[in-house]
């Protein structure tokens, strides 16, 4: 897949670079550091959370945990759309690789599909 977007596959290979790649070529590079950012956040919010006694703080520690989930949820989602759509693929391929990631991923590696840069850069406004 990575090959069919014009980088090295090597790229694939490294944790995290791989991300970083796969949303440069899908021209949302603002969006995967907004994604890193809301994952981070996520691990203290949700050690407060199982830490807590205090059940206001709980309450508000849950629904700032849900926030970021539905956030990364759908910067994940806009991605794997993006993805499937730069490959000429369907909005259901894109649920496909949604929920099945590595084997979406495998199809669109060694299927016929070309990639086809999206027009427009996703940016953080």
């Amino acid at each position: 897949m990575f090959s069919k977007a014009g980088e090295k596959g090597w790229k694939s290979l490294i944790p995290f670079y791989n991300g970083y790649v796969q949303y440069k070529f899908l021209k949302m590079k603002d969006l995967y550091w907004l994604l890193l950012i809301l994952e981070i956040c996520a691990v203290p919010i949700s050690t407060a959370f199982t830490r807590t006694e205090n059940i206001f703080v709980a309450i508000f520690t849950a629904l700032i945990l849900l926030l970021l989930v539905l956030a990364v949820v759908y910067i994940d989602f806009t991605s794997c759309s993006r993805l499937a759509t730069s490959f000429g693929k369907s909005k259901k391929f894109a649920w496909g690789i949604f929920i099945f990631r590595f084997l979406f991923d495998a199809i669109i590696a060694f299927d016929k599909s070309e990639f086809k840069a999206p027009q427009n850069e996703l940016r953080i406004k």
